[in-house]
């Protein structure tokens, strides 16, 4: 019985090994399905995904590796383990297909610095798939026209839209609730900014560079939990405080329209001793005066009647 329940404990560690292995490292189904995804993108070399010293069935890491041409994204869909993907700083081109997005083990997408356009998201359905599950997507520098699909975001925490051609703002940026941070700069925007003071949770906003409009702040996020803002670059309207350019830096309001800038509307504290008024009655260093002080000497040019009184007699 004990020779067998050692049998037992050392074959569970054989099986808890095999799974640990094969979530840590490149497996043969996962390769053959990444080789065809990049099959016609030139400078890939399979070489970089051996199965023994590579994850590719968790990550995709090929930053800065002079890529050039269209990945067949319907591979990589196919790959249940995907967690990260990050092809920046390439010249990766063509788009991306919905259902890329919804890859529902997919954390993190870094596609910043490319050459690829068409829309973001797709259409969310009823089902497991509905929202997508990525938490932080860059997708700078590039081509992206289309947010009409962004609603499908709801993980989402940290999104750079930077330097795209996006034009508007739709309103399925209602939806992304969990968002952190939010750049939409240098994205030729147009339309009142509106449509994103729902996001309660962000902390960093950047709509610098665009040809918005609103007024702020009432037509923005809640400035409260932000502690980072640029609005430069745009045609807003409104009062700017001094506490609002302490906090953010005159940077941040550079070339905006119509802003006001006034002194700090949070109100000054009373004094701790506050100066009381002066009594009415006579101040009693006055009462303490003796009479035959000077107040009571007789002025120049009149007489004194007791005096006169006394040089009669």
């Amino acid at each position: 019985m004990e020779m067998f329940s050692r049998f037992l404990l050392v074959f569970s560690l054989f099986i808890v090994l095999v799974e640990s292995e094969s979530n840590t490292t490149c497996n043969i189904t996962d390769q053959e399905l990444l080789f065809k995804a990049f099959k016609s993108v030139s400078g890939f070399n399979p070489s970089w995904f051996q199965p023994a010293d590579s994850n590719c069935s968790q990550e995709i890491r090929l930053s800065s590796r002079n890529l050039s041409g269209i990945i067949s994204w319907k591979y990589l869909k196919s790959m249940s383990q995907l967690q990260v993907i990050d092809l920046s700083s390439n010249s990766i081109k063509g788009q991306v297909p919905g259902s890329f997005w919804s890859i529902p083990s997919l954390k993190e997408v870094n596609l910043a610095k490319n050459k690829i356009g068409g829309s973001v998201g797709f259409e969310p359905n009823p089902g497991n798939d509905s929202f997508s599950s990525i938490k932080v997507l860059n997708l700078s520098t590039n081509r992206f026209t289309n947010l009409g699909k962004i609603s499908c975001f709801a993980n989402l925490q940290i999104l750079d839209l930077s330097r795209n051609n996006i034009g508007s703002l739709p309103s399925g940026f209602t939806n992304l609730t969990k968002l952190k941070s939010l750049n939409i700069s240098s994205c030729k925007i147009s339309g009142n900014i509106k449509t994103i003071s729902g996001l309660h949770s962000l902390t960093s906003l950047d709509v610098s560079n665009n040809n918005m409009s609103g007024t702020f702040p009432s037509d923005f996020p809640s400035l409260d939990g932000l502690e980072f803002l640029n609005v430069s670059l745009n045609n807003f309207t409104g009062i700017v405080h001094s506490d609002e350019t302490n906090k953010f830096g005159k940077s941040a309001f550079l070339h905006v329209g119509g802003f006001n800038f006034t002194a700090s509307k949070t109100p000054s504290k009373t004094p701790s001793n506050p100066i009381k008024p002066q009594s009415k009655e006579t101040p009693p260093h006055i009462n303490s005066i003796p009479k035959h002080s000077s107040l009571n000497k007789t002025p120049p040019g009149k007489s004194n009647p007791n005096q006169n009184q006394r040089l009669k007699r």
